[in-house]
């Protein structure tokens, strides 16, 4: 049932049209394009949200704000899939929210968070949505197929796979090319897919719910018009709806037309014969009795995020090789996968590293270190060592962790992670740990801490407690 990544971006590009020309009524003329990327809550008298449906409340209602939580989840017709569409804070200014995509089957399977919904990367993932002054994007994603994906433009910046512009031609027909790809190891230039992304302005587009809300329409076209995902964007809820397109007629399933009841299943676009491949439309609202808090923790354990979010699209990353390479890798080298600038310290017993073999954990230059010792306590220790970040007040380190080679459980405590502070001399300046409990099931942890003031470089750690288990660690990160 899993079927939004049958068809993932990794293996679509980008863009292309379906819609007659409508031009751009009163309503958008009262929005803007980034008005469209996340979703809205309805208000009390005292401007707090409440769980009601955002769609009828039209006079007491506003968008949802950063580090607030959600009073109610978007779901898709069948009750499949959760999509939810929340707004983040950026160093830079440019990534302006997070599509979540998690399914509802799942809400029981992760025992650090009962009942929730939660980032699951084996079945779960995210699109990071961005806008620039020019042009509101698709920053990067992550799906279980092709795990992390910066989309990075042709001069090596992470700016994203296009939408529609950040303006008013929003509102009317448009299009243009949108040369991105999903490789992160960008030295100075990379080759780019001959794409092209078409938009347009749909006033009281209606969805599978019956409702209607005034929409902007987005088609990626595949190099060469052989394939199609259209993306649907409404003020109220952000993206509302996601559809995919492939070559042929008659061919839809029925759990796709379930899914998507009353939609045009064939279709002809730029000369060619498409039909309805796969489908999610996430109007429907199901009110929280407790507000979910995307940015929060898990109520098990703390420093277990619930919606981790990259450090490329919200600050700096430190560290390098961590899963990606390219610019994201400090201080910028283009090496993707490499062991150096890892090593390992306190030889005490043997300790064997490697890259975890894969999807989605060796796809797009995704880097997964795996590592084991012979013998605890006092085995051996993976590090890297970075200058103290030139940045004031807290920090915060963490990363992805699992054991890929345990059956399935409870968490049980496996590996320490730890920085370490020295001065130039290499004398302890301070250190920070957390040991966390693992699974088989990726997850995201994280601490924050102070750096002393006399402190020069760092050593970010990695202790494994079990002897003979392998690790696994990526998205490792120091950031602010």
């Amino acid at each position: 049932m899993k079927s939004h990544f049958q068809y993932t971006r990794a293996a679509m590009f980008a863009g292309g049209a379906l819609a007659v020309l409508v031009s751009a009524g009163p309503a958008a003329a009262q929005a803007t394009p980034t008005d469209f990327l996340t979703q809205m809550v309805c208000v009390d008298a005292n401007d707090t949200a409440i769980s009601a449906d955002p769609v009828g409340c039209p006079n007491s209602r506003r968008k949802l704000r950063v580090g607030e939580a959600l009073p109610y989840h978007k779901i898709d017709f069948l009750d499949v899939q959760i999509s939810d569409s929340y707004p983040i804070a950026d160093t830079a200014g440019v990534s302006r929210g997070v599509q979540t995509y998690f399914y509802a089957s799942e809400i029981n399977d992760d025992p650090l968070f009962p009942g929730m919904v939660n980032f699951n990367a084996e079945h779960g993932g995210y699109n990071i949505l961005g806008a620039d002054a020019q042009n509101v994007f698709f920053r990067g994603t992550f799906d279980p197929s092709g795990g992390w994906q910066p989309w990075w433009t042709s001069d090596c910046r992470a700016a994203g796979w296009k939408l529609f512009p950040n303006s008013s031609a929003a509102f009317a027909q448009g299009g243009s090319a949108s040369p991105t790809t999903y490789a992160p190891a960008c030295p100075g230039q990379i080759a780019t897919s001959a794409a092209t992304v078409d938009w347009d302005w749909v006033p009281s587009q209606t969805y599978a719910t019956g409702k209607t809300m005034d929409t902007i329409r987005v088609h990626h076209f595949a190099p060469n018009s052989d394939a199609v995902e259209v993306n649907y964007f409404t003020r109220e809820y952000g993206v509302t709806r996601w559809e995919a397109w492939r070559l042929g007629t008659g061919q839809t399933p029925q759990l796709i037309k379930d899914q998507c009841p009353n939609s045009l299943y064939d279709a002809q676009m730029r000369k060619k014969a498409f039909y309805l491949a796969d489908c999610h439309d996430w109007s429907k609202v199901v009110p929280l009795t407790t507000p979910w808090q995307p940015a929060g923790v898990s109520p098990v354990d703390s420093r277990a995020l619930t919606w981790p979010v990259d450090p490329l699209y919200t600050s700096r990353n430190h560290l390098a090789n961590t899963h990606v390479g390219g610019p994201y890798a400090y201080p910028g080298s283009s090496s993707v996968c490499q062991l150096s600038p890892w090593t390992t310290i306190n030889p005490t017993s043997s300790m064997t590293m490697g890259w975890l073999a894969g999807a989605p954990w060796s796809t797009n230059g995704n880097c997964t270190m795996t590592f084991k010792v012979s013998q605890v306590p006092n085995g051996e220790v993976v590090a890297q060592t970075i200058p103290k970040p030139n940045v004031a007040g807290a920090l915060r380190y963490g990363a992805m962790m699992f054991a890929p080679d345990w059956q399935a459980g409870q968490p049980k405590p496996a590996v320490q992670v730890q920085v370490i502070e020295r001065d130039s001399t290499g004398a302890l300046t301070g250190s920070d740990l957390m040991t966390v409990e693992l699974t088989n099931q990726p997850q995201t942890f994280q601490k924050a801490f102070t750096p002393n003031a006399n402190t020069d470089y760092l050593i970010f750690a990695l202790y494994p407690l079990t002897a003979n288990s392998r690790y696994a660690a990526t998205g490792a990160y120091v950031a602010k």
